[in-house]
């Protein structure tokens, strides 16, 4: 995918060689960052190297409020404003940041005049609009239309030479960085089914009829820092570009950039750019250390060694981040009560070592020998009870009923060795 950084993306309406007065769609899948503080700049086509106001304001353009509410405006060629401007309004739809989200615009022609639809991941959405008489606000023609209402009578013609873009600063209007992948125009009014196609991502070799250009943006650029299409015109440019001021009110002359990449849609297939993930364990106190955290291959399950220097409530904090985002998770209260819960009684020497983990007692022995392991709860009665050859250094293990405080007294031949009060916790 590429990454708007305030820039626009978008190609030429006369490399396209749309004609003024043919059906045509826009659709891909977008990302926007934090929206602005007010309204942003999205969709546009306009010809910034034509005459005031045409240059300003363009064919069509399309806001964006910081509440994330959704609106477009189609103007006629003429420095006037003829035919009027065509107001739409979307009040039950509404953007969201940080999230992927497929956006259609079908612009449709017939001989009941024009009409726009907008699709959001899929689903048209319903809209009002209003013309204005003449370009002015002076009188309004039509008003309180819906969505599948045509505008009479009007073509609003899309011209040669307008650009098609998204992004980057308009007039009165703030720019917002994101992120666009599929890039898609089609020469013709897209159908639901068509939306939902386009939503599930394109197969580049079998692409559906209609389909004018796709960038995918899977390939590295071409010299000239723009990307070749795909689909029935395969030689139409792609680019990132901005534009810098002309002489003239309002003119400006278009400069193709560097193309800025980043991670795609996480629904649609490519390779171009390969997805890491970064996890970070945090401690939430001074008193833990993480020595150690990885995982080595993605999607595996990962370890995690964690230190805690000295008694008392722990919560660790994992973040998992990569190119698409970050997402945390607190995990619950990590009580670590003693290095091991156990207290000797009877006993000085070293002969036995004893600690449990959960249920389960663990006995090391220095030295080899035959030994009995009785184990009582606090009650005195008898809880498990085992004999056991052992070799130096070897571990026996002994499971035990519940939770609570345990005598375990061990023996051999020459009688009771040690006696241990362990706390099974």
């Amino acid at each position: 995918a590429l990454r708007l950084q305030e820039q626009y993306i978008g190609t030429s309406v006369g490399d396209l060689g749309l004609l003024g007065g043919q059906s045509f769609s826009i659709a891909g899948w977008f990302r926007f960052d934090k929206f602005p503080d007010k309204e942003f700049n999205f969709f546009n086509v306009s010809n910034k190297a034509g005459v005031w106001p045409v240059n300003t304001w363009g064919w069509c353009w399309n806001f964006v409020t910081p509440e994330g509410k959704i609106y477009c405006t189609f103007r006629g060629a003429g420095s006037g404003g003829t035919p009027g401007e065509l107001h739409y309004e979307f009040p039950n739809t509404t953007l969201n940041p940080e999230a992927w989200t497929h956006i259609a615009y079908v612009c449709e022609y017939s001989t009941q005049g024009f009409r726009l639809h907008l699709y959001i991941n899929g689903v048209k959405q319903e809209s009002t609009w209003f013309q204005y008489n003449s370009g002015g606000e002076g009188s309004i023609k039509y008003s309180n239309k819906t969505t599948d209402e045509f505008c009479p009578g009007q073509t609003y013609a899309i011209q040669s030479t307008d650009d098609i873009y998204f992004g980057g600063p308009k007039y009165q209007g703030a720019a917002v960085d994101g992120i666009v992948d599929d890039f898609q125009i089609w020469f013709k009014a897209m159908t639901e089914e068509e939306v939902k196609m386009s939503m599930d991502g394109l197969d580049p070799n079998n692409l559906p009829e209609g389909l004018a250009c796709l960038w995918n943006f899977e390939n590295e650029p071409n010299g000239d820092n723009t990307f070749s299409s795909i689909g029935s015109n395969p030689k139409v440019p792609g680019y990132s570009f901005d534009f810098k001021e002309g002489e003239g009110e309002g003119r400006a002359i278009k400069g193709i950039n560097n193309p800025a990449f980043a991670s795609g849609c996480p629904f649609l297939t490519g390779t171009a750019f390969p997805i890491e993930t970064k996890a970070v364990w945090t401690p939430s106190s001074r008193k833990t250390s993480v020595d150690k955290a990885n995982s080595n291959n993605e999607g595996s399950a990962g370890t995690a060694t964690v230190r805690f220097d000295k008694k008392g409530k722990h919560t660790m904090t994992l973040t998992l981040e990569n190119s698409w985002g970050s997402d945390t998770r607190e995990y619950p209260v990590i009580n670590v009560e003693e290095a091991s819960a156990i207290e000797s009684v009877g006993s000085d020497n070293n002969d036995v070592k004893a600690y449990t983990v959960e249920k389960t007692l663990f006995l090391e022995f220095a030295e080899a020998g035959h030994y009995k392991v009785d184990v009582f709860n606090a009650a005195g009665q008898l809880a498990a009870s085992r004999k056991r050859d052992m070799v130096a250094g070897q571990l026996a293990r002994i499971d035990l009923p519940t939770a609570g405080i345990y005598m375990v007294r061990i023996s051999n031949d020459n009688g009771t060795v040690r006696t241990i009060k362990v706390a099974n916790k």
